[in-house]
C-alpha cells in the first residue's frame, strides 16, 4: 500500500511538471509564431538563409542539432540531437525527460514531417554548405548585439523575407510537434495515473476484504477460546467430580471389604455356636434319657410305653434340630443376599465411575 501511495504521488508530480512544460511550451510558441519578439524576427530573418537547407540536410542525414530560443534570439547549435527545444535560460522550465522513458519516436516522426515540408531554398549552393556547418559546428550562431550592425547589407536584402515565414513556420511546427509529443505523455502519464487508482482501488477492496476475513476470524478464535475455556471448565468440573467418586467408590470398596471380614468372622462365629450348641443340646438330651431312664427304674413302669415316649421325644428332637438348621440356613441366606447387594451396589458404582472416566478422558482427547 505505502509504495502504491507513493507511487501515485510520483505520477501526480510529473502529471503537474508535465501540464507546467506544456503551457510554458505553448506560450514561447505563441511568441515565436505571433512574432511578438522584433529582435528573433530579425536574426532569423538573416539565419534562415543560411540554416534552412542545413537543418533540412541534418534531419535527413542525423546530423545532431538543436533549436534553441532564448532571449528572443533563435540559434542552431551542434552537439545536441535535432528536435530537442529549450526555452528560456537556466531558470526556465526545459523539456527535460521524466522518469518514464521519453516519447523518442513520435518526436522524430515529427520533426521529420517538419523538415520533408519546408521549402529548400534556390540560392543555397554547394559552395556555402560547408562554411555554414563550420559555423554550426563552433557554437550558436545567435549574439547579443542586433544582427543588423553586423551585417546590414544582409537586413536589407528583401529576398529574405519569404525564408524567415519558411524558418516561423518550421519553428511552429517544430513546437507543435513539441507540444504534441508533450501532450501524448502527459495523457500516458495521465492513463498510467488512471490505472494506478484502479489499482490501487482493487487493492483497496482485497484490503478490505481481508480485513473482514480476519474479523471474522478474529470472532471465529474469540468463540472457539470461549467454548474451549468452558470445556476446560467442564473438564475440571468432571475431573473433580471423577476424583470425588472415585474417593466414594474407594471408601465403598473398603466398606465392603469390611463388611465381607465381619460376615465370615460372624459366619464362623455362628458356627462355632451352632456346634457348640448341639453339643450342649446332645448333652441334654443324654441328660434327659438317663433321668427319665432313672425314675423309669425308679417307678417301675411299663418297657413298652417308655419306648414310644423315647421314640416321640428323639423325633421331636430331630425336628427341632432341622428347624434350627433350618433358621440358621435362611439367616446365613439373608446375610449373603445383603453382601450380594452391597456387592451389586459397588459393582454399578464402579461401572458408573468407569464410564464417567472414559467420557473425560474422551473430552480431554477430543480437546487436545
Amino acid at each position: 500500500m505505502a509504495d502504491l501511495a507513493q507511487y501515485e504521488q510520483e505520477l501526480l508530480r510529473r502529471n503537474a511538471a508535465l501540464e507546467e512544460r506544456a503551457a510554458a511550451s505553448v506560450a514561447r510558441a505563441k511568441a515565436v509564431v505571433d512574432g511578438s519578439d522584433a529582435a528573433a524576427v530579425a536574426f532569423k530573418a538573416q539565419a534562415g538563409v543560411e540554416r534552412t537547407t542545413e537543418v533540412e540536410e541534418g534531419i535527413h542525414e542525423g546530423v545532431p542539432y538543436v533549436h534553441a530560443i532564448s532571449g528572443g534570439g533563435v540559434g542552431l547549435h551542434a552537439g545536441m540531437n535535432y528536435g530537442q527545444t529549450v526555452f528560456g535560460d537556466a531558470g526556465d522550465v526545459g523539456f527535460n525527460a521524466p522518469p518514464t522513458p521519453p516519447q523518442e519516436p513520435p518526436q522524430t516522426a515529427a520533426a521529420a514531417a517538419v523538415a520533408a515540408q519546408a521549402p529548400r531554398p534556390a540560392s543555397r549552393t554547394a559552395a556555402t554548405r560547408p562554411s555554414s556547418r563550420a559555423a554550426a559546428a563552433q557554437g550558436s550562431i545567435a549574439t547579443d548585439e542586433p544582427f543588423a550592425a553586423k551585417e546590414p547589407a544582409r537586413t536589407s536584402n528583401a529576398s529574405t523575407a519569404p525564408v524567415t515565414q519558411d524558418w516561423e513556420d518550421n519553428a511552429g511546427r517544430l513546437a507543435k510537434a513539441r507540444i504534441r509529443a508533450l501532450q501524448d505523455e502527459l495523457g500516458a502519464q495521465g492513463r498510467e495515473l488512471r490505472e494506478a487508482h484502479s489499482r490501487l482501488k482493487d487493492r483497496d477492496g482485497e484490503l478490505k476484504s481481508l480485513l473482514q476475513d480476519k474479523l471474522a476470524a478474529a470472532k471465529l478464535s474469540k468463540g472457539l477460546q470461549a467454548s474451549i475455556e468452558k470445556e476446560k471448565h467442564a473438564a475440571a468440573a468432571a475431573r473433580v467430580s471423577a476424583e470425588a467418586r472415585e474417593r466414594e467408590c474407594a471408601e465403598l470398596r473398603r466398606e465392603s471389604e469390611r463388611a465381607s471380614r465381619g460376615a465370615k468372622s460372624g459366619e464362623q462365629e455362628m458356627k462355632a455356636r451352632d456346634v457348640r450348641l448341639n453339643r450342649a443340646l446332645e448333652e441334654v438330651e443324654r441328660y434327659r434319657h438317663q433321668l427319665e431312664a432313672a425314675r423309669d427304674a425308679s417307678k417301675g413302669g411299663d418297657a413298652g410305653a417308655r419306648q414310644e415316649a423315647e421314640r416321640l421325644a428323639g423325633e421331636n428332637k430331630r425336628l427341632e434340630r432341622q428347624k434350627t438348621e433350618l433358621v440358621a440356613a435362611f439367616k446365613k441366606q439373608m446375610k449373603l443376599i445383603d453382601v450380594l447387594k452391597k456387592q451389586k451396589i459397588h459393582m454399578e458404582a464402579a461401572r458408573m465411575l468407569q464410564f464417567a472416566e472414559e467420557d473425560f478422558m474422551k473430552t480431554l482427547d477430543a480437546h487436545n
